[in-house]
């Protein structure tokens, strides 16, 4: 034990599941074109936590060399990987808001077509207003200044 070696668990380095992916897949591809990832699938394997380290990545590799040499995989293709959650904005209320003063901006103003369009009623729309404490001058055009 003259040096010691720590390297952190796979989960905790994702930049390394790709190269880690290309080298398993090119050793096993030999006469097969190698198989190609989709950008949900990449992400995916990414965000997984290979609880089974780089020898669960082998596995994997071994089962997509197999079943897809030279197709393109996508996250169905990966058993028991599920793809990320998608992000959700910072502020939700401060999205939600944005997207209620554009659909009055299409809406030339009209509450119910801006509350049909938002699939929700007039007085749901009308309580957002209230609420975000949007105001007309927001939505109308500064062309008739």
């Amino acid at each position: 034990n003259v040096f010691r070696i720590e390297v952190p668990p796979l989960a905790e380095r994702p930049g390394d599941v790709m190269p880690l992916f290309r080298h398993f897949l090119s050793d096993l591809c030999v006469d097969d074109p190698l198989p190609r990832f989709t950008r949900e699938a990449r992400d995916a394997l990414e965000a997984y936590r290979w609880s089974g380290n780089v020898r669960e990545v082998r596995n994997l590799a071994i089962r997509l060399a197999t079943f897809h040499a030279g197709e393109t995989v996508d996250v169905k293709d990966l058993p028991g990987i599920e793809p990320p959650p998608r992000p959700v904005p910072e502020d939700l209320a401060s999205s939600e808001r944005q997207m209620i003063v554009e659909h009055m901006r299409r809406a030339g103003g009209n509450k119910s077509e801006a509350a049909r369009t938002l699939g929700i009623s007039r007085e749901g729309l009308r309580l957002k207003l209230k609420r975000y404490d949007i105001r007309p001058e927001e939505w109308q055009d500064d062309e008739d200044d």
